[in-house]
């Protein structure tokens, strides 16, 4: 998510020093960017808010929350990228041991059971080694 932000700030920098520009020129109104950055921020926020809220609700363990997202969006990108480190709602399920939301995804037909994160694992690596923190512990 951080790195989203880093392109919102390098957007809006570049949007304010084109309309700026354009401006002093004479050739547009400064309004037309707070239009169209308003625009930006609106329709990239509402894309990724279910996804978001997919991703939250498998990392938290809250399983009639994952069902109804899954149920009333059969569009939904279940492979989501929740954040920077690369990891998937499958992965954040394994590592937090959260049983039910694994098996519900795993049931999931476009789930990609071999994708990596940022550090080349997949999520039954992540499980694996969650699991030996706990017994270790």
């Amino acid at each position: 998510m951080r790195a989203m932000r880093v392109h919102y700030f390098s957007f809006f920098f570049f949007c304010f020093g084109y309309f700026s520009f354009r401006s002093f020129l004479g050739k547009t109104n400064i309004n037309n960017y707070f239009v169209l950055l308003l625009f930006f921020f609106l329709s990239s926020k509402t894309e990724r808010t279910m996804e978001e809220k997919f991703w939250k609700a498998a990392r938290g363990g809250r399983v009639e929350e994952v069902k109804e997202i899954l149920r009333s969006n059969p569009t939904l990108n279940v492979n989501v990228n929740g954040d920077h480190s690369g990891w998937r709602a499958l992965h954040q399920a394994c590592y937090y041991g959260h049983d039910s939301i694994v098996s519900i995804l795993l049931a999931h037909p476009d789930i990609d059971v071999n994708q990596t994160n940022a550090d080349g694992f997949t999520p039954f690596y992540m499980g694996c080694s969650s699991l030996h923190e706990k017994n270790s512990l």
